[in-house]
């Protein structure tokens, strides 16, 4: 018969496993609230995204800054953006076309998920590729 001590014991393992995998498996607001930049954007200056606390998202088009709110849903993964605002400077034509493109991205966006240092904000069918995915940034790099 396991002693008392040992049952206690490997149970406390049990549940410190459990906690681990549960947080590494759930996104979470927390982890969204950094600054990210899109990956593979040909852009000289690629677009940017920033979420805070205050659920503030804003950033850069790559040409035009933008600013909004967003929402996380309940289970921690889902994500929405209230219409988001843009400033209207033109640019030239191809980094006007790459904004559009990613505005209407931005208004697909339905949940996300993080990956090391990676964002990947995901439409309606989670299992096709991203819509779009970023990498942290620091404030220095967005200067």
């Amino acid at each position: 018969m396991q002693s008392v001590k040992s049952v206690i014991s490997r149970l406390g393992l049990i549940i410190c496993a459990t906690l681990l995998v549960s947080a590494c498996a759930e996104p979470s607001s927390a982890n969204l609230q950094q600054a990210w930049q899109l990956q593979g954007s040909s852009l000289e200056q690629p677009p940017t995204i920033e979420f805070n606390q205050k659920t503030e998202v804003f950033g850069s088009t790559g040409c035009n800054r933008f600013h909004g709110t967003y929402t996380v849903g309940k289970n921690g993964s889902e994500l929405s953006f209230s219409p988001i605002a843009v400033t209207k400077m033109m640019c030239a034509p191809d980094q006007m076309e790459a904004e559009q493109a990613f505005l209407e991205a931005l208004n697909q966006v339905q949940s996300f998920n993080i990956e090391a240092d990676m964002l990947h904000l995901l439409g309606r069918n989670t299992t096709a590729a991203p819509l779009m995915s970023f990498t942290v940034v620091t404030k220095k790099q967005l200067d």
